[in-house]
């Protein structure tokens, strides 16, 4: 969630706090992860390297690059 407090006056004038985010309990967290190069690319082979920065609050159970012919490939893909 996204929350900011705020406040009106009886000018209709409106002010706002600085905005703050939050998780309720429970809740996955994607893990977050970065590509971060691709290098000695030939017909059927690239170099790659990734960073996983946080696994979510949770386990990994798998990591790994995922690609396709078009664009966002996930896992459903390949």
């Amino acid at each position: 969630y996204y929350v900011r407090a705020y406040a009106t006056n009886n000018t209709t004038a409106t002010g706002y706090g600085v905005e703050v985010q939050f998780r309720t309990q429970n809740l996955p967290v994607a893990p977050t992860v970065t590509t971060l190069t691709y290098t000695n690319i030939t017909t059927t082979t690239v170099d790659l390297t990734g960073n996983v920065s946080s696994d979510g609050g949770a386990s990994l159970t798998e990591r790994g690059f995922v690609y396709a012919t078009t664009p966002n490939p996930t896992t459903s893909n390949s």
